[in-house]
């Protein structure tokens, strides 16, 4: 007995099925879509929607892609019936049923997915209410707002609303639970997905235009808003350490020697052209707005640091083309046989004073410790000495290197007197200040002259001496004059000093003022784009 009752209960529902399908088949296909509309009273349309994925937010073209499910429901009395819910998913019934004529106002391009088979379908219940889904992808129009780039958050839309029909007609309305939901996997190179709000656009639009003339109403308007917010650490790494890198990278040319100009020109000047490469094509995947963003901010102060920078250099290249002016000066008007003329000017006398201790330190260690006056002893037995067949010969010396006792026991006047160094900062040693370590000009007994040459190293003293060696060096073509020596040795040491001040300067002030700017910049669009959409 159960057996058969499951067998006739098999068939009942068989049959019925069948019958249903039949009757449904038959009615859709013998019917003509009309609008379920009735006089004075609108059409719900109640929408939904469900974000399945994101990609291709492009700032370039302003656009962003989604894939969405559409969701709609609405009554059609027409379609009441009592044969249970009605599945409808080939395009031929689709085409007998009215559906909304929604549009996306703001889609620059839409498709519908037909794989493997279109992608639609549609329930009928008995009381004729229609649950109409489908699936598209938009490319919708997304205006970006740039001024806080990289630090921004911007708003996309996409706009629903019916193309025919004004408010009067048909009403859209969104689902009263949940109208807008996101699948949870949904990620963006760049961006990070904030919130989703469902909110009305209604207004007041023209339809019915002709030549004669235009219709206005109000049209029913669903707006999805979609809040993104950009992750920053691409563009911190990418850009932002780069840039600062660059301007760190400009600072090492207070700390090259400041008379080295080829070598600080070069590295500012190519420091600029790297940083102004970074920005170029920062600014080339962008689109060219009116406004400044933040990071074009942040790029216009690294170009002025580095700037600021080369005008430092100037500033002490001028200083230092001066004191070697005054350098030279001194040494037109220089007595050659006055060694310690720097001695007078109480400025080189307190400068010596400073450095004296330092001076002999390093003078013992590199084994230079070597008199004039032993020099000189040298230079005379070697000249009286005789040469053998008339021709030059090369006298090498050995000079004597004094040990810590016998430097530390050498009176101060003495060191002062006779060791060849030049006392204020970063300046040549001058080679001359005795009249014996200067090529001269001697003269033989036929008329000819030849100029007798020296190198002094740390190690050994090697003399060119020509055949007939005249005592009296050429004469000066200035008058000696030790104030002016004084005078000019002074300016030449302060424009020295002051150089070496401003690169001292330069040093802290640079990275102090650029952390300074960074601290204000970060905190004040940090703060600023922080909350924009609550």
């Amino acid at each position: 007995m159960i057996v058969v009752r499951i067998c006739l209960i098999y068939i009942t529902i068989s049959i019925t099925s069948a019958f249903d399908w039949k009757t449904m088949n038959r009615r859709l296909l013998s019917r003509e879509p009309e609008p379920p509309l009735f006089s004075g009273k609108p059409l719900t349309v109640h929408v939904g929607m469900f974000f399945e994925s994101m990609s291709n937010l492009k700032e370039s073209q302003m656009s962003i892609d989604v894939d969405i499910y559409l969701y709609m429901s609405w009554k059609d009395q027409n379609l009441a019936h009592t044969d249970g819910t009605w599945t409808i998913n080939t395009p031929e019934h689709k085409k007998k049923i009215w559906t909304p004529d929604v549009y996306f106002a703001n889609a620059m391009s839409a498709k519908l997915h037909d794989v493997t088979v279109p992608n639609f379908n549609l329930y009928i219940k008995n009381d004729g209410t229609v649950a109409f889904s489908l699936r598209t992808t938009l490319t919708v129009a997304c205006p970006l707002d740039l001024r806080n780039y990289p630090m921004d958050e911007q708003h996309c839309k996409i706009e629903a609303l019916s193309y025919s029909f004004t408010e009067e007609m048909v009403r859209l309305r969104w689902f009263r639970t949940q109208p807008i939901s996101i699948n949870e996997e949904i990620t963006l190179p760049e961006f990070v997905l904030q919130q989703t709000k469902a909110t009305y656009c209604n207004g007041t639009y023209e339809y019915a235009v002709t030549a004669a003339g235009k219709n206005t109403g109000k049209f029913s308007c669903l707006l999805a808003n979609l809040y993104l917010r950009r992750s920053i650490w691409h563009t911190v790494l990418s850009t932002y350490i780069p840039a600062s890198g660059i301007v760190a990278v400009s600072w090492t040319s207070f700390y090259i020697d400041r008379r080295a100009t080829p070598a600080r020109v070069t590295l500012t000047f190519m420091t600029l052209l790297s940083l102004t490469s970074l920005g170029n094509g920062m600014r080339f995947s962008l689109p060219q707005v009116s406004y400044p963003k933040a990071i074009d901010f942040y790029f216009f102060a690294c170009m002025l640091f580095v700037f600021g920078a080369l005008i430092e250099f100037a500033l002490v290249n001028s200083l230092m083309r001066k004191s070697e002016k005054y350098e030279k000066l001194a040494n037109k008007y220089k007595d050659k046989k006055d060694s310690a003329h720097f001695m007078k000017s109480p400025i080189m006398s307190m400068e010596f004073q400073k450095s004296y201790e330092t001076m002999m330190r390093m003078r013992r260690k590199s084994s230079v410790g070597v008199t004039l006056k032993e020099w000189r002893r040298k230079l005379n037995s070697a000249e009286s000495s005789p040469n053998i067949g008339g021709s030059s010969s090369r006298v090498h010396f050995d000079p004597p290197v004094l040990t810590d006792s016998e430097s530390e026991e050498m009176p101060r006047h003495r060191v002062e007197d006779e060791f060849i160094a030049s006392y204020y900062d970063n300046v040549q040693p001058n080679n001359n200040a005795n009249g014996h370590l200067k090529n001269s000009r001697h003269s033989n007994s036929s008329g000819s002259s030849n100029e007798s040459k020296q190198l002094i190293g740390p190690k050994r003293v090697s003399i060119n001496l020509p055949n007939n060696v005249n005592q009296n060096s050429r004469r000066q073509s200035v008058a000696p004059d030790s104030a002016l020596v004084t005078e000019y040795t002074e300016f030449a040491h302060v424009l020295s000093r002051r150089a070496l001040n401003i690169d001292k300067l330069s040093r802290v002030m640079f990275p102090v003022v650029f952390a300074i700017f960074n601290c204000v910049y970060w905190a004040y669009y940090l703060v600023s784009s922080k909350n924009k959409f609550e």
